[in-house]
């Protein structure tokens, strides 16, 4: 991760009222977006809470260098929007900007997709096309969930940003380029570098500027802010703005997010049409009465054991967090496996001691879990 930098920001960010690009070459069935997408239209990058208001400095400072940029951050935290702005105040402002969905697996898709193709080199291929490498010329490219790439794509991408030259299927010569990549993604690249499924040369050229946007429950006071805005921005079917009993803003801020800004969104858009007289309740936003276990009974089992490990983890490095030993002994796992999930969820310890777990926490020995208290359970 980056480190903090301490510059003047605006109290608040919002990209909703830009010009859209003109088209580009896009085919209708690219994966590639252009500016005119819906996405990045959203003005969801508000907030003054101090977490928030680093990203965003970091952000601005680093828009003004061609270094690769890795935006890290959960869904719907804003990573486009982010890489969009990034765009807007570099000197490449006037030029493209592209978008790539990585996450369609072929290998021949990326290829036509990220290069383009001559005509005639595959049945199909009635005429030349720019890939979105070539489309981006001048501007900057954004590929996002970059951790669904294969192997493969992996390889051809280290190339291009190493010579920045591209060759389409077909060609037999390579074409310079001149484009910004932005990588985007939700999961822990260094963490797929250890497990061997991401490239470590690509991360280390991707990760030259890296800027991590953080998830809604680190900056609660910004939730009714937002909300605000987004009730600004939606009209009540006999005209004017909904707003919100005191009942519904406790709601909200009670409420962990687990899908960030873009589930507050759509949750706000579904009550201003449910609710009565223009006032949303907490009824008509359809959260449990305990916003802490809203992910626990809406999520896939795969997602609600992720937020609790995240949850888990963050209490073992406030109550027990002066050693990775220490942590081992009070949450019986091995050195390895506490240092591998502090890493996945960038935590960190006080100190990381030498030597072996040590003894267990009062409650018996390690095969009688019964009796042992989790520290940050409150009774």
């Amino acid at each position: 991760m980056c480190r903090q930098k301490s510059l003047p920001s605006e109290k608040w960010w919002s990209v909703s009222n830009l010009s859209p690009l003109p088209a580009g070459s896009l085919s209708p069935s690219s994966g590639g977006k252009s500016s005119e997408d819906p996405a990045p239209s959203r003005a969801e990058l508000i907030g003054d809470s101090p977490v928030f208001r680093r990203a965003i400095e970091e952000a601005d400072r680093f828009a003004v260098s061609d270094l690769p940029v890795l935006i890290t951050g959960e869904t719907g935290t804003g990573k486009e929007l982010l890489a969009k702005r990034i765009h807007l105040k570099s000197r490449r402002s006037a030029g493209p900007f592209r978008v790539l969905n990585c996450a369609r697996p072929e290998d021949s898709f990326f290829d036509d997709e990220l290069f383009g193709h001559e005509k005639g080199s595959f049945t199909g291929a009635d005429s030349a096309r720019d890939g979105l490498i070539a489309a981006a010329h001048g501007g900057t490219l954004v590929l996002d969930e970059i951790n669904s790439l294969t192997p493969r794509a992996q390889g051809k991408l280290l190339r291009v940003l190493e010579d920045q030259q591209v060759r389409r299927i077909g060609a037999n010569t390579k074409s310079l380029v001149d484009v910004r990549f932005i990588a985007v993604t939700n999961a822990c690249l260094e963490t797929m570098v250890e497990n061997r499924s991401f490239r470590e040369d690509l991360y280390s050229r991707l990760s030259e500027v890296e800027v991590h946007l953080p998830p809604l429950r680190e900056r609660p006071e910004d939730i009714l802010p937002l909300a605000r805005f987004f009730l600004s921005r939606i009209r009540l079917p006999g005209g004017g703005i909904a707003k919100l009993t005191p009942e519904a803003e406790e709601a909200l801020r009670s409420c962990r997010w687990p899908r960030n800004v873009r589930q507050l969104d759509r949750t706000l858009t579904r009550a201003v049409l449910l609710c009565s007289g223009g006032l949303i309740t907490p009824v008509d936003l359809n959260l449990p009465l305990n916003g802490n276990n809203f992910k626990q009974c809406c999520l896939p089992y795969a997602e609600a054991k992720s937020e609790f490990d995240r949850d888990y983890f963050g209490h073992v490095c406030k109550c027990h967090g002066e050693s990775l030993s220490e942590a081992a002994r009070w949450t019986r796992l091995d050195r390895s496996t506490v240092r591998s999930h502090l890493k996945e969820f960038n935590l960190t310890l006080g100190t990381e001691t030498p030597g072996d777990p040590g003894e267990l926490p009062p409650g018996g020995d390690s095969g009688d879990t019964s009796r042992v208290k989790f520290p940050f359970h409150d009774n």
